[in-house]
């Protein structure tokens, strides 16, 4: 359980269209908040998020789900957000200890790492922290960088770091979002953290958010490119995404 091949198949399971969240829905969602928001720096504009609970690594220490309903498809923040940490349920009303919503996602950043689904990472050991791999269809494989998995034409930086410029390549993909150069702030130009493996060799997969303890390394853009294939952890989730059949 808990790797990205398993949360495909539960997503499948559900029925035809069902996936795990991928990285066009994804992309699509941060070009949106970028507009309706007026910045990059997603807390700012929304809230932290569930970023300041205490970490304890005998737990999943990510609240429970559902507190944003009352908002509906609309953006914003919970009135109050439960934490269950060993059977202990505390209900919290603080920033950086209630959930955010947009356009009823509910925690698109913090609460939990989020696998993401149709991209994987590829390094030769001379491409920084490796280019990012499209999948152009439904067919999923963590460990492919060809046919149906297309380049996106730029490296993601090679160090770890907030977040200075994305990366552009070829222009059928001017819609991802991932970093390609570090040196920004807590505050800009995105507001947000990125982890990679430095000089990659080798397959890693791409894990979006940060989780309960992140404070102001999550946000909407925060990126984790440092997992390999058929990674698992306590605070590594996954979100369902339908995509319907186009009829004629």
């Amino acid at each position: 359980m808990g790797t990205k091949a398993n949360f495909e198949s539960m997503a499948q399971n559900r029925g035809s269209g069902w996936h795990l969240e991928t990285i066009k829905a994804t992309s699509a969602n941060q070009l949106l908040m970028i507009v309706e928001l007026g910045t990059m720096n997603t807390q700012t504009g929304i809230g932290s998020g569930v970023t300041g609970i205490t970490d304890n690594s005998a737990y999943n220490c990510s609240s429970l789900t559902g507190s944003t309903a009352d908002l509906g498809n609309g953006t914003g923040q919970a009135a109050e957000t439960i934490n269950e940490i060993g059977g202990a349920e505390t209900a919290y009303t603080t920033a950086g200890k209630v959930s955010v919503s947009y356009r009823g996602v509910e925690n698109p950043w913090g609460n939990i790492w989020k696998h993401i689904q149709g991209v994987n990472i590829w390094g030769d050991g001379t491409m920084g922290g490796g280019q990012p791999y499209i999948a152009n269809n439904f067919t999923f494989n963590e460990s492919k960088n060809s046919d149906n998995y297309e380049p996106v034409g730029f490296t993601l930086a090679n160090a770890s770091g907030y977040i200075n410029a994305m990366g552009y390549g070829n222009e059928e993909f001017d819609w991802l979002l991932m970093p390609s150069e570090i040196g920004g702030t807590s505050a800009l130009p995105v507001g947000d953290y990125t982890y990679v493996t430095a000089n990659l060799n080798g397959y890693r997969v791409a894990l979006l958010g940060g989780i309960w303890y992140h404070g102001a390394f999550a946000g909407g853009f925060y990126w984790s490119c440092t997992a390999g294939v058929g990674y698992r952890a306590r605070s590594i989730s996954g979100r369902l995404l339908y995509v319907p059949s186009a009829t004629v």
